[in-house]
C-alpha cells in the first residue's frame, strides 16, 4: 500500500466485505484499523494514505526488533503494542468489522444480526472465532473449516437479510 500514491486498503484473505462503498479512505487517509478491539484492534481491514503507510511500516519494524527475543511475534500484536505504547495516539480504532464470534451461534439469527451485519463494512472469521463459535451444520468444524463457514454464513445472510452484497458466491 506504501507503493500506492493514494495509499489504499489491507484486507485479511479471511474478512468479507458487507455493507462496503468505499470510494475514498476513511478518517481522511489517516492510518484506521477498522476492526475493534480491547487491546488496539486486529488488523482485519486497515486503511491509509502513502505517508500513514510508511509512517507505520517503520513503527512495526522498530517493534519487532524490541521484541526480537519473543519466540511469537506477530503483525496484530507488534500493532497492538505501538498502540497501547502510543496512549491509543498511533492509529484510528474503529468498529467497522463484525467479528466472526459475533454471529457464530449455530443455526438461525438472533434478533439483531442484520441490523448489525447492516451497519458493518466487513466480516472477520478469524481463527479465533471459527475456533470458539458455533459452526453452521456441515461446515466441518475448527479453524481449518474458515472457508465454509464463511461461504455458508455469507448465503444465509443474503437469505435473511435479503442483502445483495458485493461479497462474492
Amino acid at each position: 500500500m506504501a507503493n500506492q500514491p493514494g495509499g489504499g486498503f489491507l484486507v485479511d484473505y479471511d474478512t468479507f466485505p458487507l455493507a462496503w462503498s468505499a470510494a475514498s479512505l476513511p478518517n481522511g487517509g489517516r492510518l484506521t484499523v477498522h476492526e475493534h478491539s480491547g487491546s488496539g484492534g486486529v488488523p482485519s481491514l486497515v486503511s491509509a494514505n502513502q505517508n500513514e503507510w510508511f509512517r507505520f511500516a517503520w513503527a512495526l519494524v522498530e517493534n519487532a526488533v524490541q521484541h526480537k527475543q519473543e519466540s511469537h511475534w506477530s503483525d496484530m500484536k507488534a500493532m497492538q503494542d505501538i498502540y497501547q505504547q502510543s496512549n491509543a495516539e498511533a492509529y484510528i480504532l474503529t468498529n467497522d468489522v463484525l467479528p466472526g464470534m459475533a454471529v457464530l451461534h449455530g443455526k438461525g439469527y438472533p434478533e439483531g444480526t442484520c441490523d448489525r451485519a447492516s451497519r458493518a463494512f466487513a466480516i472477520h472469521f478469524s481463527h479465533h472465532s471459527v475456533d470458539k463459535g458455533i459452526l453452521p451444520e456441515g461446515t466441518g468444524s475448527g479453524p481449518q473449516s474458515r472457508a465454509p463457514v464463511a461461504e455458508e454464513w455469507l448465503k444465509m445472510w443474503r437469505k435473511a437479510c435479503a442483502v445483495h452484497s458485493a461479497a462474492p458466491l
